[in-house]
């Protein structure tokens, strides 16, 4: 790649942000003609066009404890991300979610006068209000989900546009009905980082395994799969119990 072309970074640190930053750049890209587009995210964010320097599944942490422990993981990726800013010279950032790191980002961006787009803002209304005057002097637009958070930041005189949530845009289609003789499907729902399912998983497959056979020929299971993360994490795991769950 050519990195004095126009281009834009885009960062993801997590899953879900990456679930929405792939939506994002689907619908912008028809939008701004020739322009490129780095940083960090997942497979949906790379499928979309975005070169990544580094993948959310060597990023995402939950709890303090583990942010911790790959504290030196964690500034190396930094260190990364503003080489490659100061390299590529980024035109402006789309920053999705995952504010640890994507305000200190946004500070950085901001002393180099690069407009930051800030999407999917933290939930300053339920903790870290002090986050809310980052957002005011480091970002230069602010995309919010939900109109009660665009009141929120009027308190404070920050600006942001409302543009909804891209769920409402998602076509549902409803199961078949079941009978009580069908049974029921329960859904199995670890998490979407690799320390969240090492951790809750073999208990919530144990779990799975006591009502299976308890209710055995009437329940069945499902498991929500990340596919940012490897292949082998969930069949490893599934398979010390001896009952069937349908992998989606």
């Amino acid at each position: 790649m050519n990195k004095t072309q126009n281009n834009i970074l885009i960062i993801a640190g997590e899953p879900s942000g990456d679930i929405r930053g792939a939506e994002l750049l689907r619908e912008i890209k028809p939008l701004i003609g020739n322009v490129s587009f780095w940083g960090i995210g997942g497979d949906r964010l790379q499928k979309e066009g975005l070169e990544l320097i580094e993948h959310v599944r060597n990023l995402s942490i939950v709890g303090v404890w583990e942010a911790l422990a790959r504290i030196g993981a964690i500034r190396s990726q930094y260190k990364k991300c503003v080489k490659n800013i100061r390299q590529r010279k980024p035109v402006a950032a789309i920053l999705v979610d995952y504010p640890g790191f994507n305000l200190r980002i946004a500070k950085h961006l901001h002393k180099q006068n690069i407009p930051v787009i800030y999407y999917i803002i933290p939930q300053v209304w339920a903790w870290g209000a002090g986050r809310v005057h980052q957002l005011k002097l480091y970002t230069d637009k602010i995309l919010v989900l939900f109109e009660f958070e665009k009141r929120f930041l009027q308190k404070y005189n920050v600006d942001s546009d409302f543009v909804g949530h891209p769920v409402v845009d998602i076509a549902v289609t409803r199961a078949p009905e079941k009978t009580e003789r069908d049974g029921f499907t329960i859904a199995l729902l670890p998490g979407s980082r690799e320390s969240e399912i090492k951790s809750l998983f073999p208990d919530m497959l144990q779990s799975a395994r006591i009502l299976h056979d308890r209710y055995k020929g009437k329940i069945s299971f499902i498991v929500a799969e990340n596919s940012n993360l490897a292949e082998g994490l969930y069949t490893s795991l599934l398979s010390i119990i001896p009952i069937s769950i349908y992998v989606a």
